[in-house]
């Protein structure tokens, strides 16, 4: 079949990866015991649909420590009279949540990285983590620790042969790193590669920049910032991070296939700063007062079902496997 030779795991990875997402979210505005366990098992399932989630995750730990400590939520209290979301008090609650979530994912993918340490020496073992990301193409990837057997058990090659980070930094120099990246992001808008949803992003983007600088004002942007405070700064990190990540790996293995696992949770974060801004934003029709976010829906489902008919005919021609 030209669309289904194998299981492609990857609608499902990119539905867990939201779902984890929205979840780390609502842990570091309001932790509770019972999101903890949830949070720790959907990040554990994730996991073992696409090691893809493992910086996610330890991110989430990262901010988690930090907002428990209150580092980053006491500058805002600071810096501004309006009241946030997070939760302030520095009380055990929050670590334990925070135990509680790696002690269900530890729980939840047990069983999977006790037989990795068995077989591979290593609890999370992946060969694009491990191997393949120190590649400079997949021609590499092909020849080395992929010809060596690393998908049944440690590669058969003298360790000084096999691609790592300190091997990496060695042969390669700073201008070589930064075009790597280069690379890697020009990827991203191949139109080989893509179905036509970038234009939902760049007009998703537009509108969320024209609100920040046409409806906000200092004190408003102030006010949504102080409300999801400490999310903002997990999300923009998230992000961040993450596009960085896979522009570093794009050039081993071009496409979209793994940066489509952030098209959801970002066109999520516009969406909730395009509906804070339009809250009061309304405009006059004859004697009508329509809300900006009605017309802006009008038009994004206006252009998807034009698109229909041409994703259609582009997803019959597009490569999707073999």
């Amino acid at each position: 079949m030209f669309k289904a030779a194998y299981f492609q795991s990857a609608l499902l990875f990119y539905f867990l990866f939201f779902l984890s997402f929205l979840l780390t979210c609502k842990m570091l505005l309001k932790p509770t015991l019972k999101l903890a366990i949830i949070t720790g098992v959907i990040f554990g399932i994730t996991h073992l649909t696409k090691a893809a989630i493992l910086p996610g995750i330890m991110l989430f730990f990262f901010f988690s420590l930090l907002g428990s400590l209150k580092i980053i939520s006491n500058v805002f209290s600071k810096k501004s009279n309006i009241p946030s979301t997070h939760n302030k008090k520095n009380n055990p609650h929050q670590l334990i949540c925070i135990v509680l979530v790696g002690l269900v994912f530890i729980l939840t993918v047990g069983p999977y990285i006790l037989e990795s340490k068995r077989i591979f020496g290593r609890y999370f073992y992946n060969v694009n983590s491990t191997f393949y990301v120190w590649c400079d193409s997949w021609e590499e990837v092909v020849k080395t620790t992929r010809a060596h057997k690393d998908r049944t058990g440690w590669p058969d090659m003298p360790p000084d042969l096999i691609p790592s980070p300190k091997k990496y930094f060695r042969e390669h120099s700073i201008e070589q790193v930064y075009k790597r990246f280069v690379a890697g992001f020009n990827t991203f808008s191949n139109k080989d590669y893509n179905y036509g949803y970038f234009k939902y992003f760049y007009i998703y983007l537009i509108f969320c920049i024209f609100l920040i600088i046409v409806v906000g004002k200092i004190r408003n942007n102030m006010r949504l910032l102080v409300k999801y405070g400490f999310s903002s700064i997990f999300i923009f990190s998230y992000f961040i991070i993450y596009l960085l990540l896979y522009a570093w790996y794009a050039i081993v293995s071009p496409g979209n296939r793994i940066l489509l696992s952030l098209f959801l949770p970002f066109m999520f974060s516009l969406s909730i700063v395009i509906k804070e801004y339009t809250k009061e934003f309304f405009i006059r029709f004859i004697n009508l007062k329509i809300n900006i976010l009605i017309i802006f829906n009008f038009l994004i489902l206006s252009i998807f079902v034009i698109d229909l008919f041409s994703l259609m005919k582009k997803a019959l021609q597009i490569y999707a496997g073999s």
